[in-house]
């Protein structure tokens, strides 16, 4: 475990400085089938939705890609919904004071499913993170609104980030990789299949679905560098973005799916670099954390008089992640964003298990959510002399 020194300012806050606007409880019930765990009693399960705004002029929020091109209320302020769960005891006063944000991978539970696995008197939080998990459909983004209570189709824990546009209110548009890997999951099914980044499909879509207009070739091997073998071109005649699962080719037109006519060859890599629309503002994704660890340790209720459900039960705060989940709280205490708006320290100490020197590449210009290596390259901020790196500057190839 590591433990951060940047300084601890502990006491009462008022509702809106962790900038979280409003709670919604959307489900309240038993958790563990009502065991006794310890001396804290038995444990009760919430789940629900935070209603978040962000200042983009902020210091603690400038390093956000994008963030100056998210839409904005009439005073100035960037919106984002996000899901969370708290499993906590029922009775809050008999918790230990200790809150362990479980940061959910890939949008997966990260929450104790049985009594023997949680820290009695503990409360456990985890929320929605990585906004591209809305973007996985046919439609515009996001794919479902969180603004009504949200089903669980894309993942157990969510956020609906702003989408980034021009002054004018036109689509902000450049070039996107991705590529298609037949031998390895997931799989095409038939001859259509998408494209993929790591294991998560492209987060955006093509501005046309004219196959002239993109580059569109296979491989028959590439370097651990990313170094490319002998490139064969696939003719724009030859594909189509389409879903061919259910209608023969040319098939249904789908802007998340490539139909290739005479299918994918599992010895082969498909590439593809296209001209996309509409990047996600995803760096809200590491606010949003942030806000919400801070909302519930340190405030009593929303701005509409929403009672904040842990309210008194938290003195220290251990943040707990692995893979994805453990190189995005590498990347949050890299970036700065273990500071909240009002300057209090966010987590006491950090535990990333199962992960290397990775970052997450949420606040790259314009890139889906990755992993990548880290960086110490860094330059101070007037704000107490603390480290962050350049603005917009998240990964480069050296160790963190």
């Amino acid at each position: 475990m590591i433990g951060l020194t940047l300084g601890l300012e502990v006491g009462c806050a008022t509702p809106s400085n962790a900038r979280i606007a409003s709670i919604v409880v959307d489900s309240r019930g038993p958790a563990y089938g009502g065991a006794i765990i310890g001396a804290a009693g038995s444990y009760e399960t919430l789940t629900g939705r935070v209603f978040g705004e962000l200042r983009p002029n902020d210091p603690h929020n400038e390093i956000i890609q994008d963030i100056r091109l998210a839409p904005k209320d009439a005073n100035g302020y960037v919106h984002y919904i996000a899901t969370f769960q708290i499993t906590k005891p029922v009775n809050i006063s008999l918790g230990n004071g200790l809150m362990i944000y479980e940061a959910s991978n890939r949008g997966g539970n990260a929450i104790p499913t049985t009594p023997s696995a949680v820290v009695p008197g503990a409360t456990y939080v985890q929320s929605g993170w990585q906004g591209d998990l809305l973007s996985n459909c046919p439609t515009a983004y996001p794919c479902t609104s969180l603004t009504a209570p949200y089903s669980g189709t894309f993942g157990n824990q969510v956020i609906q980030v702003p989408v980034a546009k021009n002054a004018d209110g036109t689509s902000i548009t450049g070039p996107v990789y991705g590529h298609i890997v037949p031998a390895a999951a997931p799989t095409p099914t038939g001859n259509t299949a998408q494209l993929i980044i790591k294991t998560t499909p492209v987060p955006y879509q093509p501005l046309s679905l004219d196959t002239m207009q993109t580059q569109f070739w296979s491989v028959p091997s590439q370097s651990v560098f990313g170094v490319d073998g002998p490139k064969t071109p696939i003719p724009s005649s030859a594909w189509r973005w389409a879903d061919c699962r259910a209608v023969p080719y040319p098939g249904a037109p789908d802007p998340t799916r490539i139909c290739l006519k005479n299918g994918f060859d599992p010895s082969l890599l498909y590439e593809m670099v296209f001209t996309a629309k509409d990047p996600l503002v995803l760096g809200v994704g590491y606010a949003a954390t942030r806000d919400v660890i801070s909302f519930f340790h340190h405030a009593f209720a929303d701005e509409n008089g929403t009672a904040n459900p842990i309210a008194g039960g938290t003195s220290k705060v251990l943040i707990i992640g692995a893979s994805q989940s453990g190189a995005l709280i590498r990347s949050g205490i890299h970036l700065g964003f273990n500071e909240d708006e009002s300057g209090r320290q966010v987590v006491d100490g950090a535990w990333r298990r199962s992960t290397d020197g990775s970052c997450i590449s949420m606040s790259a210009s314009r890139s889906p959510t990755w992993m990548g290596p880290c960086t110490r390259w860094a330059t101070k901020r007037r704000s107490g002399g603390r480290t962050i790196p350049t603005r917009r500057v998240t990964c480069r190839r050296r160790e963190c």
